[in-house]
């Protein structure tokens, strides 16, 4: 009987994969620890603007422009997570918004492309909710005025200016709207020898 045990292809398969996972959980116990870590200063990135603006609003401004994300991993992971940071957001949806103040929860993480998320878990989002002011849709219309700070070349001259295009619409809220005293188009280069669109 011991012979054939010994003979059988199944006994040597199923050895192999039992040592396999032994030596894969040792691995991921004793090499490739779980730990939590904190990534601080996570961008929010604001979705559902256009369903505002269809509905003649707009994001006024919001309590907080970045999160704090603690996360579950296995050191490895955290390790690439944290190298690739500036890739990570979250998504804030505004556009159930309605004028005034809103309390909108914080959306799932973004995490960086072709980036393993194996053994990843999400443990908090702080703060798990922003408040969104949406305030009414303002807009306003200014011609663009030409302002040259470089140099004619010697030989040439400067003709008339030709702007296209010539008026720029300016949208947002009131506020924002009405910093905005006139639009500039600046060239600056030096000795001009040619035009310039």
């Amino acid at each position: 009987m011991m012979d054939r045990l010994r003979e059988s292809k199944w006994v040597y398969i199923l050895c192999s994969i039992a040592l396999a996972l032994l030596f894969w959980m040792y691995v991921r116990v004793t090499v490739d620890p779980t730990d939590t870590q904190t990534i601080r200063n996570v961008r929010v990135v604001q979705t559902g603007t256009g369903v505002l603006t269809s509905q003649g609003l707009t994001v006024a401004g919001i309590s907080d422009e970045t999160v704090d994300l603690q996360v579950e991993a296995p050191s490895s992971v955290i390790t690439n997570l944290l190298r690739y940071r500036g890739d990570i957001y979250v998504n804030l949806d505004v556009s159930r918004c309605v004028e005034g103040e809103n309390r909108v929860a914080v959306g799932q993480p973004v995490w960086p492309t072709n980036f393993s998320t194996e053994g990843l878990v999400l443990r908090e989002r702080d703060p798990s909710t922003i408040t969104v002011t949406v305030e009414e849709l303002y807009t306003s219309t200014f011609d663009v005025e030409f302002q040259l700070e470089g140099q004619v070349a010697d030989g040439y001259q400067m003709g008339l200016p030709a702007i296209e295009p010539a008026t720029v619409t300016v949208s947002g809220s009131v506020e924002e709207v009405s910093q905005v005293a006139r639009v500039v188009a600046v060239l600056t280069n030096e000795n001009l020898s040619e035009r310039y669109a």
